[in-house]
């Protein structure tokens, strides 16, 4: 499953160009590998690279102008990420012309907080009171309370008692009503408690691996190179692991769901690799000494 070394075919290409529109990424990759030896095929990400050098996008940037560049530092100060969005949807000169058309672009609360985060434009304590405040006057704050979440109403299911989740690449445990690190709690609970200055610390560097044998209790420390190196053939062989299952069952249509899973999992543990080895090949950064000369005595 590692980096292909028969590039794209003449009818490949033919097949990614009539059928990018139509089809997904994942069943773009199946459809392609399906001709392909083993050591040949594309995982969903390498395709999809493979297409963007082929101009093949189903969405394009659409910049922002510098007359909104200067709105947004405007009105930060005074009015909400959802007003200022609202404002610029009417009268925003952000455009670009795509297949000799002008296309106008649409802003929502998320494209303003990250062009704010980028452009370090944040708001002090007393200028958010100051927009709540106002919001809540005008009656567009929204009032949150225990009987209007999402998990009372029955959007979302609520977890169980010692259920499981993973948000932001590590997992998380239920216990006692709220969300822990599962690691922590593993540890304390199977292996030893956890003294307050310690943390648990992945070998293999990967945060969802949370095997007993994985877990070691160290000191608050930087990560070093010899962690780096002792890490990088742990992943190596369980990215091979994932690549043998994916072998097994890849012809098996019945099996489609658990394909996927694996794909995900080896591109996930791929990434993984990928930043080890970059932090094994990173040139040491040099540090200037600086040499001061003695003050003359007054």
């Amino acid at each position: 499953m590692g980096a292909p070394k028969l590039p794209l075919q003449p009818d490949e290409i033919k097949f990614l160009r009539e059928n990018f529109f139509v089809l997904t990424n994942s069943q773009l990759a199946e459809h392609i590998n399906t001709f392909r030896a083993k050591h040949n095929q594309y995982t969903i990400s390498g395709l999809r690279n493979k297409c963007m050098l082929l101009g093949l996008t189903r969405g394009f940037q659409i910049r922002w102008s510098k007359a909104d560049v200067k709105k947004l530092k405007a009105w930060y100060t005074i009015m909400g990420d959802k007003q200022i969005s609202e404002l610029l949807n009417i009268y925003s000169k952000t455009s670009a012309v795509r297949d000799g058309v002008r296309i106008k672009r649409v802003f929502k609360k998320k494209h303003v907080e990250k062009k704010r985060s980028l452009l370090g434009l944040n708001r002090t304590d007393e200028q958010i009171k100051r927009i709540v405040a106002d919001n809540r006057l005008c009656g567009d704050m929204y009032k949150y309370t225990k009987n209007n979440n999402p998990w009372i109403r029955g959007y979302r299911e609520i977890a169980n008692e010692e259920d499981t989740r993973i948000w932001g690449g590590r997992r998380w445990i239920k216990i006692n009503g709220k969300f822990i690190p599962y690691t922590r709690w593993f540890y304390n609970k199977f292996i030893a408690p956890v003294p307050a200055d310690r943390k648990i610390y992945h070998i293999d560097l990967d945060p969802l691996n949370d095997e007993a044998d994985n877990l070691e209790l160290r000191p608050f420390t930087r990560i070093s190179l010899q962690n780096y190196k002792r890490a990088l053939p742990l992943i190596d062989i369980r990215l091979r692991k994932e690549q043998r299952k994916a072998e097994k069952i890849w012809n098996n249509v019945s099996q489609r769901q658990d394909r996927l899973d694996i794909m995900k999992e080896i591109a996930r543990l791929t990434s993984i690799k990928e930043y080890i080895e970059s932090k094994l090949t990173a040139k040491p950064k040099q540090v200037t000494k600086k040499f001061y000369e003695p003050m003359e005595a007054f």
